[in-house]
């Protein structure tokens, strides 16, 4: 997978799978996030009739499964209505931490010379081996003249394997993103991409798209509900923004309409800012460093830990951090303040490779939640909400939802 290569090995997987996830080629792919928001908030529809409180990290879990299932396998799983399918339960096995995977992923941070010598590996075998057998059929299916060529992630993968995409263009990148471009490029095209780019390669950063993508992008989604919950004015203005724009296009969502919304921008990078999806990340040291001003020198190999999260509750940046304020986000206030004292996606060379991605599918889901519903606590919502102290997970996220009148 990406994040366990290192120096040239790294670099040329990145620099071929850049281009597959570019503005231009969310924009192909966005149907499908379109459709699966719409089949959840019809899902939440069917559960409203009950007029139960619902659980909305397990909604939201449903809903994650069934984008990155269409956009990375290509399938529409039946995981609204059968809680019970094989799809879901390995899904769920792929997602639970036993302390026996915290042993393990602490084993390969530390010491990964012996974490390599037993061949461990902080995945669960038997979901990773059902999923790497549903992509591996699905690119045998493709490569038939006679299948259509879907819109989505494997295919893209698939078109840059036989070098059918070409360099970024920048003209494309905010400054997140041209702060990550590759200084220098593989050297030939196709012929390094058959070399880079294989069909096991493809298939792990598939499984790990999927695998990093279900859970983070489900904790973002759970913590904005419960933001919005409690927030019902930051919810309100959030309503005013998205209904007219979703009205216009009769409810449905496109990549441009989505662009417009500037609030909901504002709304998901607080909702990040303030509930990161990791609390720390590191970058190893490649050559010796002094820190200007300082005698500090950062030796070679060293490991720097960067602490996202107490960046990010930083009052230096972030005035009242541990308030909900999307206006920490307003053009504004975003230039007087430095660009890294916001790390959700890490920052540099090495940052979430499918950020836009991520960012797309969350926030088609909250638009057409908020254009379909308002959310409001209930008696089982917990508050402030917790999170698990094993997996870093959103706890017990209870809320009651009701039809907005102008969608009755």
């Amino acid at each position: 997978m990406l994040i366990q290569r290192r120096g040239k090995e790294w670099k040329d997987l990145r620099s071929v799978m850049s281009p597959t996830f570019t503005t231009g080629k969310i924009k192909r792919m966005f149907t499908h996030f379109n459709t699966c928001a719409d089949q959840f908030a019809n899902h939440l529809k069917k559960l409203g009739e009950t007029g139960d409180s619902v659980n909305f990290q397990d909604e939201f879990g449903k809903f994650t499964v069934s984008a990155i299932a269409s956009i990375v396998f290509g399938l529409q799983p039946d995981v609204f209505e059968n809680e019970n399918s094989l799809f879901m339960k390995m899904v769920k096995r792929m997602q639970e931490i036993t302390y026996i995977r915290i042993i393990k992923v602490a084993l390969l941070a530390t010491v990964p010379k012996i974490a390599k010598v037993f061949k461990l590996s902080f995945a669960d075998t038997p979901s990773m081996d059902f999923f790497s057998s549903i992509i591996e059929k699905n690119i045998k299916q493709r490569r038939d003249e006679g299948v259509e060529k879907r819109q989505d992630f494997l295919q893209m993968m698939l078109e840059a394997q036989a070098g059918q995409i070409g360099k970024v263009d920048e003209k494309e990148l905010d400054t997140f993103e041209k702060d990550a471009l590759l200084k220098e490029t593989t050297g030939s095209r196709k012929k390094d991409l058959a070399v880079v780019l294989d069909d096991d390669n493809i298939v792990a950063q598939a499984l790990l798209f999927f695998s990093a993508g279900f859970d983070t992008v489900q904790n973002a989604l759970t913590f904005a509900a419960y933001e919005l919950a409690v927030n019902q004015d930051v919810q309100e203005r959030l309503a005013e923004e998205v209904v007219p724009i979703m009205e216009k296009n009769n409810g449905a969502l496109t990549y441009e309409s989505v662009n417009e919304m500037q609030y909901l921008d504002m709304v998901v990078a607080e909702t990040l800012r303030k509930n990161p999806p990791a609390f720390f990340t590191e970058r190893e040291c490649t050559t010796e460093y002094k820190i200007p001003d300082t005698n500090v020198i950062v030796k070679k190999g060293m490991r720097v830990v960067i602490p996202i999260n107490s960046i990010h509750h930083d009052e230096k940046y972030y005035p009242d951090p541990e308030k909900f304020n999307p206006e920490h986000f307003s053009a504004e206030n975003k230039a007087k303040r430095h660009p890294y004292a916001y790390l959700p996606f890490g920052q540099g060379p090495r940052n979430c490779i499918a950020m836009r991605f991520a960012l797309a599918e969350t926030k088609a889901a909250i638009a057409h939640l908020i254009y379909n519903f308002k959310i409001e606590p209930c008696e089982k919502t917990q508050i402030p909400m917790t999170r698990s102290p094993k997996s870093g997970r959103p706890e017990n996220c209870w809320l009651s939802f009701q039809p907005r009148k102008v969608n009755v």
